[in-house]
């Protein structure tokens, strides 16, 4: 996470170093240099070593972060969630009646909060993308990215909302590339759109609430609102606040909001880019959108992830998911016991489950089934692995 003060770019400040203060530098290092050149391979693996535990001790933080942000343990909310579905299913009425008070509770949460006034829109002003502290991860991208921005679209038709996170590619001060995929809730908005001959709203979100960020970045079935699943994880509504110049909504506890439009039949190169999988993707033809307006906090925070070969920030982010919306897929598959996708295939290449198998082949029928399932919903190669439980 970069801070981003009153958005202005650090300066160096000028020092004066002394003669003697530098000799004794000078005498410091070159003692240095020859210490660890004496101490050899043991002082150099005690080194590695040390850099492993700390490596180790980082993620530990990072997992304990994501429970702080959330309030509770993702594994709790995915509990939750897995309770209040089996509740529902079927919806008997006296079932309904008996959980009145939880189904309340959900449909209160699930609503949204519309404001007037929010930290958002403390500062209006006019784009400058060279202002944002955007990184380039790795020597080879095509440029710097924006890696942690929430991109909301509406459905030129139907007005549905959809909240997805793509990587966006700073092309100059109003300009940037949107990596929308065709399989993705942004990238059939676009489509409808581009069909249409007329240009889609965009609202590029920078700095939300944990909880919307990770709805952003969960699977969820087509036509489900991420900004009403966050509120349902939050059990609290999320405040939403319109924006200046377009007709979107957006998160109005947000750091900062990028206003736009990407106009049809437009592309430009995109990429290339580090990608989880430890190689650069290909670079390619993508929309562009053009920023219209700046909103933000007075001070806001910057929020970015370093993309790239794993484990990085976004594995503690994709266990945290899976562990909340895992067990719900025992809603229709009640023989699997237990399920886990690994951090080092990106989450998305490899699949263990555990089963009970309850006849001959059901695990062949269900890996195939929630193959299928994967792949309509990534459209990429996956692998599964079954471990059955013969129980008695």
């Amino acid at each position: 996470m970069i801070i981003a003060d009153e958005m202005r770019p650090i300066t160096k400040q000028s020092t004066q170093t002394g003669a003697v203060l530098f000799t004794a530098l000078v005498m410091m290092v070159l003692m240095t240099l020859l210490a660890v050149t004496m101490m050899g391979n043991t002082a150099m693996d005690e080194k590695m070593a040390q850099n492993s535990q700390d490596k180790n001790r980082a993620f530990q933080g990072a997992e304990t972060g994501i429970e702080l942000a959330l309030g509770r343990h993702p594994s709790e909310i995915g509990a939750s969630l897995l309770e209040l579905a089996q509740a529902a299913q079927p919806p008997q009425p006296r079932k309904l009646w008996k959980r009145r008070s939880t189904i309340r509770e959900v449909l209160w949460n699930m609503r949204v909060s519309r404001v007037r006034r929010a930290p958002v829109h403390q500062v209006i002003e006019s784009p400058d993308l060279s202002r944002l502290p955007v990184q380039t991860c790795w020597p080879e991208d095509g440029g710097p990215f924006i890696t942690f921005g929430l991109v909301i679209t509406k459905d030129p038709e139907t007005r549905q909302r959809n909240v997805g996170l793509y990587r966006i590619q700073v092309y100059d001060a109003t300009t940037a590339g949107m990596h929308w995929q065709i399989q993705k809730g942004g990238g059939f908005h676009y489509n409808k759109a581009e069909r249409l001959g007329i240009p889609l709203e965009v609202a590029v979100v920078i700095g939300a609430d944990p909880y919307l960020l990770i709805a952003a970045i969960t699977s969820l079935p087509e036509g489900i609102d991420e900004i009403a699943f966050s509120g349902l994880m939050r059990r609290a509504p999320c405040k939403l606040v319109r924006c200046k110049t377009i007709d979107l909504e957006v998160p109005a506890e947000a750091e900062i909001v990028l206003e736009g439009v990407v106009p049809p039949r437009e592309r430009r190169l995109e990429g290339p880019f580090g990608d989880h999988f430890g190689h650069y993707s290909h670079a390619s033809d993508f929309p562009v959108f053009h920023v219209k307006r700046f909103t933000r906090r007075r001070a806001p925070l910057y929020l970015s992830a370093t993309v790239g070969k794993p484990p990085q920030e976004d594995k503690h982010i994709g266990n945290a998911v899976q562990e909340m919306i895992g067990p719900l897929i025992k809603l229709i598959h009640p023989e699997i016991k237990d399920l886990w996708a690994y951090y080092e295939t990106g989450f998305h290449n490899l699949l263990v489950m555990s089963m009970d198998e309850r006849y001959y082949k059901e695990s062949m029928r269900t890996a195939l089934a929630v193959s299928y399932t994967h792949l309509r919903a990534h459209e990429t190669d996956s692998y599964l692995v079954c471990r059955l439980l013969l129980e008695k």
